[in-house]
């Protein structure tokens, strides 16, 4: 993917960390250094506390053809922020309705 392209996709989901996480590497590896810390420290604040943002964008990520599964949601340890909600554990199985 180009700078370009990266930079329309932090444009169109500005509150999405992902994108801007891509981003920041792509600075990074540039050697824009200024960039990749802005656009990293953007991503990060995109993900502290933005808990119903991350249960949506989650719910969305499991209706459609990707790697994310709800047995990673239980397993991977980047998840266990989340574990505690009861949204996220309805989306990973660890309750059922």
């Amino acid at each position: 993917m180009t700078l370009p392209r990266l930079q329309t996709e932090v444009d169109k989901k500005p509150g999405d960390a992902a994108p801007r996480a891509v981003l920041a590497r792509a600075y990074a590896g540039l050697g824009r250094k200024e960039d990749a810390l802005r656009e990293a420290r953007r991503a990060v604040e995109a993900l502290v506390g933005e808990t119903d943002a991350a249960i949506e964008h989650i719910r969305h990520l499991l209706s459609i053809p990707c790697l994310l599964s709800p047995v990673l949601l239980r397993i991977e340890p980047r998840w266990a922020p989340l574990r505690g909600d009861p949204r996220f554990r309805k989306l990973a199985e660890l309750e059922r309705e």
